[in-house]
Order: structure tokens, then sequence, then C-alpha cells
């Protein structure tokens, strides 16, 4: 009987790799974000879920010490997302949209965690790992200097006071706005807060873009490491949608 095609060509790397173990012996069977299923299984354990994303994929291979990434692929038998295969010792991402299930082939799931963009973390305010609103997208914003859950963030208001003098001014209004360096090496990023200080935001490569939740008044700084550009902007708010702003501008194209 032919190997299903799919399965064949994963035992064809297993054999050219020469690899005997199937994940390691450090890895983990659970991180504080991923668990890893039961062998054979196309199912995740408890309240843990298939992993959707190459992304999330591996990440979990970093968090659980699963070893190499091995490749992304349509795996009709085997399971759905992310699994560990016991033939080659790798992890492999399958996007098929049902997936299977064969002994030696290992679910890796996904717990409760959030999207902070291009990674996971079990909150909002976990995803900038010291990189600011650089590392803040996907299911959260950046609001306030902090990283907070878009969604909670969205049914509460931003009017209420709490002393009369308040009550008769309006609130800031809140924008969006994307930063876009122009300059020919990163640029630092820097928010000023209500005491003057500067909050690092995180780096914006150049020709790259940073987004922002923000709100009327707010102060960016922008600097390079050697300190020949330093620049600041503040945010004045126009009719809606994003704002793009440009700095970095070398003085020739000024």
């Amino acid at each position: 009987m032919p190997l299903k095609t799919s399965l064949e060509l994963l035992l064809c790397f297993a054999a050219i790799a020469h690899v005997a173990n199937s994940v390691g012996s450090k890895a983990l069977t659970e991180s504080e974000g991923f668990i890893l299923g039961k062998d054979g299984k196309n199912e995740c354990p408890g309240t843990s879920k298939q992993i959707t994303t190459e992304d999330a994929c591996r990440q979990a291979i970093e968090e659980l010490k699963l070893g190499e990434f091995g490749r992304s692929d349509a795996f009709i038998y085997l399971p759905k997302g992310c699994f560990t295969a016991k033939e080659d010792g790798k992890t492999h991402f399958n996007n098929h949209r049902n997936g299977g299930t064969t002994p030696g082939f290992t679910p890796v799931c996904m717990k409760d965690m959030v999207s902070c963009g291009s990674h996971y973390a079990p909150t909002c305010a976990e995803c900038p790992k010291g990189h600011g609103m650089a590392w803040c997208n996907g299911d959260c914003s950046w609001k306030n200097g902090k990283c907070v859950d878009s969604k909670a963030t969205a049914s509460t208001t931003t009017t209420t006071t709490t002393t009369t003098a308040r009550k008769k001014s309006k609130a800031p209004k809140q924008t969006n706005m994307e930063f876009f360096n122009r300059a020919p090496q990163p640029l630092n990023v820097f928010w000023e807060d209500s005491d003057g200080k500067l909050q690092p935001q995180g780096v914006i490569e150049p020709s790259g873009l940073m987004n922002a939740t923000t709100y009327d008044g707010h102060t960016f700084h922008f600097k390079t490491d050697d300190g020949k550009i330093s620049e600041k902007h503040t945010v004045k708010t126009g009719k809606g949608g994003m704002s793009r702003v440009h700095v970095g501008i070398p003085k020739s194209e000024l």
C-alpha cells in the first residue's frame, strides 16, 4: 500500500536528517502560554486551542524548548496547527483546514493568550517586554504609555471627571498615529509624560513604521544613538482615521 503523500515526504526528511529523538531531553510539556497535547490526537487538552499561525508555532517552540522548526505545509493526516514529529525531532506547522490523527505526531496547543501583533502573551501588559509601543499591536493598543486590551478600553469613557474644573473642559481626543522613519539610521522613540520625563517606546528602523493610539497634545521625541537627529512631534488630531508623520527627514530633502 503506498504511503500517504504528506506523511511520506515528512518521513523522507527524517531519514536524511538521521535524528532519533522526537523532541529532545530538555523539552517541556507545558509553559505559561503553551502546552503539548496527546500523541496521535488532533485536539487540545482542557481550554487550550490549536495554534493558527506560524508565528505562534515558532514562539511555542522557543518556550517549550522543542528544538528546530521544520516546515509549514498542508499535512492532511497530521494534527492541525503546530505539532511535533517523532520521526525527525522537529516541530512543524500544518495549515490544512482539518488535519488528522497519526501516531507519533503530537499537537502543540496555545493557552488563553492575547495577540501582540507578531507574538503572543498572557495579557496585553506583558506584550512590550521592554520594547514599548512597537511590541503592542494585535489585540492590544498603546495608550497613555501602557499596553492595554483594545476591547476593554473601547468600552470605557475618557470623559469621566472628578473635579468641577474638569467637568467644564473637554476630554482629549483620541487618535491613531503612524510614524515613518525617513532617516538612514534607526530612531529611538520616546513619549513625554505629564511630568516631562521621556518614556522609551521602542525603535523605528530606517523606512520603518510605528503605530500608536494616543491623544491630542501628546508629544513624542525621536533621537538617534549618536545624537545627530533629535526632534519632537506634538499630536494634533485631524478629522479622524490614521495620521502619518514623517520623522528624521534628511536636510537635503527639506
